[in-house]
């Protein structure tokens, strides 16, 4: 009894210590970051400064950087494969990139959903894998989303450079904007090339519309259509996605 005690003593120190290592950078920077401001201004808040921001559709602009409006609740999404690393320090990078997220998040008020699982068993693996992901995350009646408006895709190897960046929602809104997401719209629309946007990180309204896009991109995952429109078969989910806009533009545009 005695030795059980101690083992689950152990387990509770364990976890407890692996979340503390988490978020508790998180809340230092926080304070510190206030106080730096606070320091600044002689007592007051100074305000941000202005950051340009890649928009739906390709669409880009430069506004006032500022915490999204009372209601946009956004959620950080990102996934590791459930397997280790195949080299010797991957791991521990991708456990740097998880907690750089997660200290992001939580100076924001995001909230978060980290994916180990495989959610499709069909080719939507690896890279993929993030399409059907988001796809169940978005729908209506998942417990996991409600109150969310927005779904900001990182891969897992993507990081914050500037834990004060923020995303002029109020734009979004006004614009209808429902995708935002780096890249060249020459290169998307009209040349259909792959190297035209990049997937690694995005912002999606969680909406029927966002849902359907990744119906679209998840119908071209299967070996015969990928080897159609791609080079031998290796088109990934983001030429899938040009491949989409591109040749739907008028919808998705």
């Amino acid at each position: 009894m005695r030795c059980g005690l101690i083992v689950y003593s152990t387990t509770v120190l364990i976890v407890t210590v692996t979340l503390l290592s988490f978020y508790l950078p998180a809340m230092i920077y926080h304070v510190r970051s206030n106080n730096r401001r606070i320091a600044r201004s002689g007592g007051a808040v100074l305000a941000q400064g202005h950051y340009g921001v890649p928009g739906a559709g390709l669409y880009a602009g430069a506004l006032p950087a500022a915490r999204g409006p009372p209601g946009a609740k956004v959620m950080m999404v990102t996934a590791n494969q459930p397997l280790p690393c195949t080299t010797r320090r991957g791991d521990w990078i991708m456990e740097l990139a998880l907690r750089n997220k997660l200290m992001y998040a939580t100076l924001h008020d995001y909230k978060t959903w980290w994916s180990t699982e495989l959610v499709s068993a069909w080719d939507l693996e690896a890279a993929w894998n993030k399409i059907p992901l988001l796809y169940v995350l978005m729908h209506p009646e998942s417990p996991v989303s409600q109150g969310v408006e927005w779904m900001l895709w990182m891969d897992d190897d993507a990081i914050f450079t500037d834990m004060n960046f923020t995303m002029p929602f109020e734009q979004y809104d006004r614009d209808g904007i429902n995708l935002v997401i780096w890249g060249d719209p020459q290169r998307v629309y009209r040349a259909n090339d792959i190297q035209g946007l990049n997937t690694g990180v995005f912002l999606l309204r969680k909406c029927e519309w966002s849902r359907q896009l990744m119906a679209e991109v998840a119908a071209l995952a299967t070996p015969s259509i990928r080897r159609q429109i791609g080079n031998k078969g290796r088109i990934a989910e983001q030429g899938a996605l040009t491949w989409v806009l591109h040749s739907q533009a008028a919808r998705w545009k």
